[in-house]
């Protein structure tokens, strides 16, 4: 036996009483949130023991007034139940629990906390206290959510035309895409209308830019009202929008189209006075792409300029032309 080695290992060794007094420092001085409490044989459940220095801070209680207290003092309105009845189940069957929630400290301000709780058991396997490690990690959420919200405005931009807050071209081609792939397995109905405002450019020539941009926004308005809640109303490019109505037959998007058609031209923009818009609408047919489907609408809206405008036309449809 070595016995340099066993006299080494044995000089490491820490009595019974030095130990209570380094595991008392070690809680006493951790940056973690600690809180012990007992088994929770009583109605109200566990009954706080035990917090260390860097729980009061996070709380602003005192260690007098949470001991004997239950943990639920730091409950309030936005603690999220169903993450306290998941820890419920997890302290009576005596399993590790881990997760995350709103809390409240003594002036009962709102933090988010992330924490854990494991069973101590004594030597015969019963439950004798609970261990609560916390982490105060309300800097962390908000960062996250102003991270989202970057993200949301900048996908706003990409996606939105600033003058109108549509949706612009880029979304409406994507939301076409995800049409074609979802149809593969649907099979759903779709048809466009594509419109045009009549002669935009002698408005622009005549009122200038700023009265231009008034009509346009007049318009989208009236768009966004007047289709259905289910349709997507897009800034197609200039003067000219798409609006996709899904689930829907060409019968029942010419009769919207009507209304939209009426509801624009009866309607005075300040001192422009009546404006007016050509509808082209077409229905996708079977193997067709959304791509054709647009062509189509497009080809529908020139027939109805060159019919006199403010007219709706429908698409004519030719398999051998996709």
């Amino acid at each position: 036996m070595d016995t340099k080695n066993t006299k080494t290992i044995e000089g490491l060794l820490i009595r019974r009483e030095d130990k209570t007094l380094l595991f008392q420092a070690a809680l006493d001085q951790s940056y973690s949130s600690v809180v012990i409490t007992d088994a929770g044989d009583s109605v109200d459940g566990p009954k706080i023991i035990y917090v260390n220095t860097a729980f009061q801070k996070m709380t602003g209680y005192t260690t007098d007034e949470l001991v004997g207290k239950s943990p639920k003092i730091l409950q309030g309105p936005l603690t999220d139940q169903e993450i306290i009845e998941k820890m419920r189940v997890c302290i009576k069957t005596g399993e590790h629990f881990e997760d995350s929630t709103i809390n409240y400290d003594k002036s009962g301000t709102p933090y988010n906390v992330e924490w854990s709780i494991s069973p101590i058991k004594d030597n015969e396997g019963e439950i004798q206290y609970f261990i609560s490690l916390q982490k105060n990690i309300t800097a962390f959420v908000q960062a996250q959510d102003e991270r989202n919200q970057l993200a949301q405005a900048l996908n706003d931009l990409a996606l939105k035309d600033p003058l109108t807050g549509m949706l612009n071209r880029r979304a409406g081609e994507r939301l076409l895409i995800q049409y074609d792939d979802h149809r593969k397995h649907q099979g759903e109905t779709l048809c466009l209308v594509m419109l045009d405002i009549d002669n935009f450019k002698k408005i622009n020539d005549s009122f200038g830019h700023v009265v231009g941009d008034e009509v346009l926004k007049t318009i989208s308005r009236t768009l966004q009202t007047e289709a259905r809640s289910s349709d997507n109303v897009i800034r197609w490019g200039g003067e000219e929008f798409l609006i996709i109505v899904p689930k829907a037959t060409l019968k029942e998007t010419s009769v919207l189209t009507e209304r939209i058609r009426g509801v624009i031209s009866n309607q005075i923009i300040n001192e422009v006075g009546q404006v007016t818009a050509s509808f082209g609408i077409a229905e996708l047919q079977d193997k067709e792409t959304t791509a054709s489907l647009v062509n189509r609408a497009d080809k529908a809206l020139y027939e109805a300029k060159l019919s006199g405008k403010n007219c709706i036309k429908t698409a004519s449809y030719r398999p051998n032309s996709i």
